[in-house]
């Protein structure tokens, strides 16, 4: 069975970039979701995740898959180097690397963007557009490579059908 890292903010989550991915991909993968620390994560709408693992603990090589979810909270990871080298980790040896909402700045942040075709959250446009190279397209999903990145929590379920379909190869 493959195995999926989801990466969550402890605070400010985006709920639906967690649960509908969450829910739409654990009956066919193994999904562990990871933080900044364990406990009772929240999300922006009040949603609880209850979080056992944190983001020191992941091993690339030991999953498929990264998800990096959006949300306000999201934005406390854009200088986290752990984060920054597990991006580079799963992308460099081909592992799908994917993002919704405002976490695509992450990949930008990791520098794994640079050339490729990507979308973000509306509000964090300009900001992307400014990260090494990134080629917004504005799309609620776009597929390059090994990268997956969504517009939003409006994209959830397009964006969990696009996570389903790449690891189903």
């Amino acid at each position: 069975m493959k195995r999926i890292a989801v990466v969550i903010a402890f605070e400010g989550f985006r709920d639906e970039e967690l649960f509908v991915p969450y829910s739409g991909l654990s009956e066919e993968f193994d999904v562990k979701v990871f933080s900044s620390k364990k406990g009772l994560a929240t999300g922006k709408l009040g949603g609880t995740f209850m979080v056992n693992n944190v983001i020191e603990d992941i091993v690339p090589e030991d999953f498929d898959a990264l998800i990096l979810v959006g949300g306000p909270g999201g934005y406390s990871y854009l200088d986290n180097l752990t984060l920054k080298e597990i991006i580079n980790n799963f992308y460099s040896s081909n592992r799908l690397v994917s993002a919704i909402c405002m976490a695509p700045l992450l990949l930008a942040g990791a520098g794994i963007l640079d050339g490729k075709k990507a979308t973000v959250f509306h509000g964090d446009a300009e900001k992307i557009k400014m990260n090494k190279g990134v080629i917004y397209t504005a799309r609620e999903v776009e597929v390059d490579g090994n990268i997956i990145t969504a517009d939003g929590a409006l994209a959830a379920q397009s964006f969990t059908k696009n996570i389903r379909e790449y690891l189903n190869g």
